[in-house]
């Protein structure tokens, strides 16, 4: 194995596997760096790769995710009142592991350059995130993006017509939302002739997850399977899509946006879909401010204006859908039973 490492022309390696001893000894020789998905990766797990008197190119997305970094001495401190202990130890470089190398090099004036043509997401689809996420930059939809190209997004929007818009409802509770949920998906896939592996659900929280399954059984799975509806949360969701992606939001303007307030997160799961966009929530969540929790998790600064932007494209482009003025959105069963609905008109 040594023997290849040293006859090949360019390595392919993870970070992580990169500081193995027998890779390690490539890396620490080799001329030029590049890494993929850079935008997902912190400063720390970029600096085990790179040596710094090399050249190096970071391929990403400055706007993606960066893994979670969980401080124990400050959750134990905030807890308890207590000063961090040596059984409760605070991470010196938490606070730096909220930042992708590539984002920082950005905002340092390092060159960039950027693609500024999306060729994944449906005409249209993509609107969302770029006027509110990406709106530093002139971005365009390729040939692929097409409407003729994704005949699916065409089943679900023409379903949708059958729906009355007028205003987003406003339920507090998040059992309400969930029987939404299923309600509407019970008749989107058979009035958009959908499978299931064509559609995912994001969700926030890992309670709201285990509810999900509990009421949907073996239609769903957290693992990427073809002939189910695959349930994820942002963090996980992150480089992987569906054709149909419904983001069920859980919170209301009782609970606050919570990490909702995230405009990376909210970023990633509006372009998970390539074809068609399904949101279940309360668009008051964002009339609450901010907690002192979710500012020191996002690194003391949050930018709400993004949020409050995201709710508002909605309103603007007349896509939202009051539950008071749909009657099966409150009459159907809220079991997970699609067929139900097959041949149906109204469906």
């Amino acid at each position: 194995m040594v023997q290849i490492y040293w006859r090949a022309s360019a390595l392919f390696s993870t970070t992580y596997v990169a500081v193995q001893p027998l890779v390690k000894k490539y890396t620490k020789t080799a001329n030029e760096y590049f890494i993929d998905e850079a935008g997902c990766a912190t400063i720390a797990e970029t600096l085990q790769v790179w040596r710094m008197d090399r050249r190096l190119v970071l391929v990403g997305d400055p706007l993606q995710l960066v893994p979670a970094t969980i401080s124990a001495g400050h959750r134990y401190a905030k807890r308890t009142g207590f000063p961090p202990s040596p059984s409760h130890p605070v991470n010196p470089l938490a606070r730096q592991h909220m930042l992708s190398l590539l984002k920082k090099l950005m905002l340092d004036g390092f060159p960039v350059f950027v693609l500024k043509v999306q060729r994944r997401m449906a005409q249209g689809l993509f609107d969302l995130s770029k006027d509110i996420f990406y709106d530093r930059w002139n971005l365009s939809y390729g040939q692929t993006c097409e409407v003729e190209n994704h005949d699916l997004g065409q089943r679900c929007e023409d379903w949708a017509d059958r729906v009355q818009y007028t205003e987003v409802s406003k339920s507090r509770s998040n059992p309400l939302m969930l029987d939404a949920m299923i309600r509407i998906l019970n008749r989107l896939i058979q009035g958009a002739n959908l499978s299931r592996g064509d559609i995912a659900i994001v969700t926030p929280y890992q309670a709201q997850q285990k509810e999900i399954l509990d009421k949907m059984g073996a239609a769903v799975s957290v693992v990427d399977i073809d002939d189910k509806v695959l349930l994820t949360t942002a963090d996980r969701v992150q480089g992987n899509e569906r054709p149909v992606v419904v983001l069920l939001a859980v919170n209301t303007s009782q609970s606050g946006a919570g990490f909702l307030w995230d405009s990376n997160r909210m970023n990633v799961i509006s372009t998970r879909a390539s074809d068609y966009f399904v949101v279940v929530g309360d668009k008051q969540m964002a009339a609450r401010e901010a907690s002192e929790r979710t500012m020191q998790s996002s690194g003391g600064y949050i930018d709400t204006r993004d949020l409050e932007a995201w709710i508002r494209y909605f309103e603007r482009n007349r896509r939202v859908v009051e539950q008071s003025e749909v009657e099966w959105l409150i009459e159907d069963s809220a079991r997970f039973e699609p067929t139900r609905f097959r041949g149906s008109q109204d469906s």
